[in-house]
């Protein structure tokens, strides 16, 4: 026993000895910036282009694959239309993201909304954004003149609100869940929900915090309607004939002074025939039938047609009322200000 004790302590000594050699302010420096990657410098630009180019889609008239994934990939559920079916991504809060309170610090929750948000919309916009920046480009007016200021489509952030209502505490785990509310004639709406994991099967999520953002699409000075982007992007049925908006925009949405707000219902067979880049063994025919069947086995046709997306689209848009409202309210008080 006394040998084995001998042992023992000496085993021990050697490995605290060992440390302590290896106790440098480089080493230091190191360990603090590997459990603290996510804030370290570059890393929100790292981690927002990783997805960003991830989740591109270099074949824009075809949807994206409609399978059913987790964790850190685009959710998309067979029962829900791709517009409003949610897209997740996990987190972590490491140390440099912890306030005085010892838990997530609230200003660190827009950051996460930046890349939440990016997984969204990347993969409902770009299916179509070339197309649509090509026809732009093409078409002329009446006097023979570019229709469309020249430059490229961009999609720009107008405003974010957040309600917090749960800890995060240092390095717990979260998920940021983001779906699309509703759209206008200018704006996109997207709420985000940070969820805590369920801790046994069959309980809830704890829901942590919820942001909503507002997304504009413009192409120089132009507003290009929401509405146009997704039909682009194959996720919009024609709006039939006669019907109109039935939720026109407030003055907040109503685009500003020397802008033009595009109001057609969309692309046309002969619009995209006319700018549709395709490969030279791959006729039109053959991408429509092919976008059709990679369309039809995310949704059905005949559950989601115009008429059940529309209804969808106006109960969104009352879920997010006050966030407009407060946006105009605000513009008026700093009217007062003046």
């Amino acid at each position: 026993m006394a040998v084995l004790s001998r042992f023992d302590s000496t085993f021990f000594s050697t490995i605290i000895r060992w440390c302590i050699s290896q106790f440098t302010w480089r080493n230091a420096v190191v360990l603090y910036a590997l459990f603290n990657l996510k804030s370290v410098p570059f890393s929100w630009h790292i981690r927002l282009f990783f997805h960003l180019f991830r989740r591109i889609r270099w074949q824009p008239h075809i949807y994206p694959d409609p399978k059913l994934l987790t964790d850190n990939k685009t959710c998309l559920e067979q029962h829900l239309h791709p517009i409003f079916a949610p897209a997740s991504v996990t987190s972590r809060a490491p140390l440099w993201e912890i306030d005085y309170n010892c838990h997530k610090s609230n200003s660190t929750y827009f950051s996460d909304l930046d890349i939440a948000r990016t997984v969204l919309v990347t993969n409902l916009y770009t299916p179509g954004f070339e197309i649509l920046q090509r026809q732009m480009d093409k078409e002329i007016d009446e006097t023979g003149k570019r229709k469309y200021p020249p430059g490229r489509l961009t999609v720009m952030l107008g405003s974010v609100f957040c309600a917090f209502k749960k800890e995060i505490m240092p390095y717990e785990l979260y998920e940021m869940r983001s779906k699309v509310a509703a759209w206008d004639e200018k704006w996109l709406y997207v709420m985000t929900f940070f969820f805590r994991p369920a801790k046994r099967k069959g309980q809830e999520k704890t829901l942590l915090a919820v942001g909503l953002s507002k997304y504009v699409t413009k192409k120089g000075r132009l507003t290009v309607r929401p509405e146009k982007v997704l039909r682009a992007s194959g996720l919009l049925p024609a709006r039939p004939e006669g019907e109109v908006s039935t939720a026109p925009s407030s003055s907040l949405e109503s685009p500003a002074s020397g802008e033009l707000v595009n109001g057609d219902n969309g692309l046309e067979e002969a619009g995209i025939r006319e700018v549709l880049t395709l490969e030279e063994s791959m006729s039109l025919d053959q991408a429509v039938l092919r976008n059709d069947k990679k369309t039809r086995s995310a949704w059905d046709e005949l559950l989601w047609t115009w008429e059940k997306i529309e209804p969808e689209r106006l109960r969104g848009l009352e879920v997010v009322r006050g966030f407009i409202n407060m946006d105009a309210k605000l513009y008026e008080e700093v009217a007062l200000t003046r």
